[in-house]
């Protein structure tokens, strides 16, 4: 059976993943960083993994209860806009940090914690999500 695990998958875009690829007959997993959001992954009957995409800590957690499992793909997905409206002389470095720290850092950690799983799958694949946040010539702030 071919596998995925999709982050940031308790609603939004990586619900819908999930579900579609549930549909399709695949066995999925999909991170969740709050507890309740991990019902609507079982409902389709997904496989619901806590970890919180700002915190190292909880995705190599994450690489540790997953070991031996093979994965065909890694889905990252999960991500966070931040505070909207920063200019200079109001910017929210804190607020910028917590978009990197999830965005980009969360995402690495996550490639990083699982490639052997990956490794291990028959497709080996790794896709990233984006969105018009990581563009430059789509930005309009």
């Amino acid at each position: 059976m071919k596998s995925i695990l999709i982050t940031g998958a308790g609603r939004g875009l990586g619900l819908e993943l999930a579900r579609q690829y549930a549909a399709d007959g695949w066995r999925v997993i999909g991170t969740v960083r709050d507890p309740a959001a991990a019902g609507s992954l079982t409902k389709l009957g997904a496989r619901a993994e806590l970890a919180d995409m700002a915190n190292v800590a909880s995705i190599r957690e994450l690489g540790r209860r997953l070991k031996g499992t093979p994965l065909d793909i890694l889905f990252c997905n999960a991500g966070i806009i931040g505070k909207r409206g920063s200019a200079l002389g109001s910017f929210d470095f804190a607020s910028w940090e917590e978009v990197l720290r999830v965005n980009l850092l969360g995402a690495a950690a996550v490639a990083e914690a699982l490639a052997a799983n990956v490794a291990a799958g028959e497709r080996r694949i790794i896709a990233m999500m984006s969105s018009r946040l990581g563009s430059i010539s789509e930005s309009s702030g």
